[in-house]
């Protein structure tokens, strides 16, 4: 009686390190050839991952996986417990449904998985999230929020898939944010090829015609989500990489640089990669109408304006607590980016806010006063609807930051 054959050992893939493209092509190789040779199952190692991980590798190594398991291969992905990997849930993304962002506590440094339904909330909640994280220049996070929503958007208009994958981080002490949208989905090039008015012979071809303006691989003249973003990093001296199947393209303080990869991040001959990566610097303002060229943008602003055409802010909803120094840093950064997005005047609404600490009233109201100086305060943020108490609060954080402010002053003259 002959003697079963033992079990194949099942192949795994060890990995010291996740900083790049290289990395995310040698995952896809190993993934593509598993299942080439009949594998059922194969094992990803993280747990030896050293150094530097960063969204560009973390982002289409998840989109992947993802799309192996639906390929029929079992892909297991370990990581070490403690590690920023097991953290960024690149083992199994999150899907951006409306409970899920609502639950998550920091939406940021996360890979989320979406549909084209969902991709407007997430979109929402992501730059809403960076909005408390850091104060950015004039019409860097307006920018932000109407390219994100397009790069995230464009997956379903050409990759022929019903699932991207993006992932959105911050730099405080650079300062810039980093975002990362991936799919498996067919590809440029052949996006192009599919929609019969553009044949550009190369992937780099392909490429490069997309992020023309007014060009589609559909023929309809909607072409400006990717135009639109490369304006806009170009505007802010920030940095774009965009690949697809084994062609590039990269931006880097508007040097343009294409690229001819010798490998790409492919998982068949239907699942071409496509990886669109950038970052923008929070402290370089962004001249939006130069970047739309007079289009018209959906605002945040719209979302919070009275029928009389005031911006008003209700504390009560948007605090998030008014107790800690932590939660009065990122309303305050988050309400100096509303007035940097073209508020006028805000109007700090109290009302259903009972108690306020010492140090929430100084590092928000204290700190905007001190920042403004007094008059400009006074011309642009009004306090309604206070109690007793928090009005004095808040008169008492204002006169120690302004006496502070002019006390400096005086204190190098003498």
């Amino acid at each position: 009686m002959p003697v079963p054959a033992p079990p194949a050992a099942k192949p795994t893939l060890k990995m010291t390190k996740l900083a790049g493209h290289p990395e995310v092509v040698a995952v896809a190789v190993f993934l593509k050839q598993a299942r080439e040779r009949g594998h059922a199952a194969v094992e990803i190692d993280l747990t030896g991952v050293e150094g530097g991980t960063y969204a560009n590798a973390i982002v289409p190594l998840a989109a992947l996986v993802e799309q192996h398991k639906e390929l029929g291969l079992q892909v297991t992905v370990k990581v070490a417990t403690d590690s920023f990997l097991n953290h960024a849930r690149v083992r199994s993304p999150l899907l951006a449904t409306r409970e899920n962002l609502s639950a998550a506590t920091n939406r940021l440094s996360l890979v989320w998985a979406y549909t084209e339904d969902l991709a407007v909330h997430l979109c929402n909640s992501l730059v809403e999230d960076f909005s408390r994280q850091v104060q950015f220049s004039p019409g860097v996070l307006q920018t932000l929020n109407w390219s994100l929503y397009e790069v995230l958007d464009n997956v379903f208009q050409h990759s022929h898939v019903e699932q991207g994958f993006v992932m959105a981080s911050v730099t405080k002490q650079r300062p810039r944010l980093s975002v990362c949208v991936a799919d498996t989905g067919i590809g440029i090039h052949r996006s192009f090829i599919r929609g019969g008015v553009h044949r550009p012979r190369t992937g780099v071809d392909a490429i490069t015609l997309a992020l023309q303006e007014g060009v589609s691989s559909t023929g309809d003249k909607r072409g400006n989500g990717l135009y639109g973003l490369k304006a806009a990093v170009e505007e802010n001296r920030g940095s774009l990489r965009l690949i697809s199947g084994r062609s590039g393209l990269e931006m880097t303080d508007k040097r343009v640089t294409t690229l001819n990869l010798g490998s790409g991040i492919i998982a068949d001959d239907d699942h071409f990669g496509t990886v669109v990566d950038w970052q923008v610097r929070t402290d370089q303002a962004v001249d939006i109408s130069k970047v739309l060229a007079g289009r018209a943008v959906h605002s945040r602003l719209e979302s919070f304006e009275s029928d009389e055409g005031f911006h008003i802010i209700k504390l009560a909803e948007h605090a998030h607590g008014t107790g800690s120094r932590k939660a009065a840093t990122e309303l305050r950064n988050w309400l100096v980016n509303v007035l940097n997005e073209g508020a006028p005047v805000l109007y700090l609404d109290f009302e259903g806010v009972n108690v306020v600490s010492s140090s929430f009233a100084d590092e928000t109201i204290g700190k905007l006063a001190e920042t403004f100086g007094p008059i400009e305060f006074a011309r642009r943020i009004r306090l309604v609807h206070m109690s007793e108490t928090i009005e004095r609060l808040l008169d008492r954080a204002i006169s120690i930051r302004l006496a502070n402010l002019y006390a400096a002053p005086q204190a190098q003259k003498r």
